[in-house]
């Protein structure tokens, strides 16, 4: 599945609606437990966040130095492809929507408003509109499948992989797994789902000699 593509990981989230939820109810990004080690100042936090405001969503939320630091967005500004069916009941344990190599097929058919972009790239800029996202709702009665992936965090090293020459490890900033794949209600705090990422390196960071080593270790 990964072959000559640049993903460093994967998350493919299928099922329904418990009950009628607006759009803009659900939100999804990274949460962490644990305040960073090593931040870096606000200034140089809020200077990056500057560069960065063209390419995130109107309604992205952060606090990186929080004591519990969380990146959030709405689920349907996040995800890279997304799609609704209809439930069969004979075809209730299949995937739907999945092509014969792995992807999501985009489809928002189902939402019957020919002004949503039918691309993933076109509906999540849609979509981190919040006057847009309010006029829609997840249904119970439909199934619903999120897909998400990216190029440059790797769960495996627990690193941002920039480059074959550049590879930064996130250790020595971290002090405790993320939940790299999630959804919630915003209202409620539920979590509608949620994957919670260790690494063998967070047990014995302690004990790991020198920052370099800390640094370069595997």
């Amino acid at each position: 599945f990964f072959r000559h593509r640049s993903r460093q990981y994967n998350w493919i989230v299928q099922g329904r609606f418990l009950k009628r939820t607006r759009f803009d109810d659900v939100i999804t990004g990274q949460e962490f437990k644990r305040a960073f080690r090593n931040a870096p100042s606000s200034q140089i936090v809020q200077r990056l966040l500057a560069m960065l405001k063209n390419k995130l969503p109107d309604s992205f939320e952060c606090d990186f130095l929080a004591e519990e630091p969380y990146f959030l967005h709405p689920l349907l500004a996040g995800c890279q492809h997304f799609r609704i069916d209809e439930i069969k009941e004979n075809k209730r344990d299949e995937l739907h929507g999945i092509s014969s190599d792995g992807e999501v097929i985009e489809d928002t058919t189902l939402l019957n408003d020919d002004n949503i972009p039918q691309d993933g790239a076109g509906r999540r800029k849609f979509f981190s509109n919040s006057s847009n996202l309010c006029q829609y709702f997840f249904e119970p009665d439909l199934m619903y499948t999120f897909d998400f992936y990216s190029n440059f965090f790797s769960p495996t090293k627990f690193s941002l992989e920039m480059g074959p020459l550049l590879s930064i490890n996130l250790i020595p900033y971290l002090s405790g797994p993320i939940f790299l794949s999630m959804a919630k209600d915003k209202s409620s705090g539920e979590y509608l789902w949620a994957t919670e990422i260790w690494h063998k390196r967070f047990l014995n960071y302690e004990e790991t000699p020198g920052r370099l080593a800390r640094w370069i270790g595997n």
